[in-house]
């Protein structure tokens, strides 16, 4: 179970508590913000990622979104910004990122997993996840998961 602080203060409870990871969902730190889901941008997201990571001495896993972009040359560099402040973990969606709605197709999706620089030669080591999320607003994730299963 990784639980979700909403800032600095509930890392550090959830630390003292005994927790041995944190992970920060999207909507967390746009709803502590008194913004809606996906209503702050990615260096403000990465600046709350930072702090949460400064803050304890246990690994964090984030919610990139899709990669804060829809171009794969951005996908990458986003995810090379998301390991420079030492994050543990980064899963991406296959939601779209272009204002499109939707899902990417399974080839897209997997073509932007593959562009990103998922396993740095950082230490510790960041790694990166794909992900398909169940969400009832969403279109079923049945066959999903084998995209997030079969990428390397």
């Amino acid at each position: 179970m990784l639980p979700n602080p909403l800032g600095v203060g509930s890392a550090r409870m959830m630390e003292h508590m005994g927790f041995s990871a944190l992970a920060s969902t999207s909507p967390s730190y746009s709803w502590s913000r008194g913004r809606p889901e996906n209503g702050v941008g990615r260096d403000d997201v990465l600046a709350h990622l930072e702090s949460l990571v400064l803050a304890t001495d246990l690994p964090v896993n984030a919610d990139s979104e899709s990669g804060f972009a829809h171009d794969l040359e951005e996908v990458a560099a986003n995810v090379r910004r998301a390991v420079d402040v030492s994050l543990s973990g980064l899963s991406s969606e296959d939601v779209r990122a272009d204002r499109g709605s939707g899902f990417y197709d399974t080839a897209t999706s997997v073509e932007r997993i593959r562009t990103a620089p998922c396993c740095p030669p950082t230490t510790p080591p960041s790694r990166c996840y794909a992900r398909a999320s169940p969400s009832p607003r969403w279109r079923t994730v049945s066959g999903r998961f084998k995209v997030s299963m079969s990428v390397p």
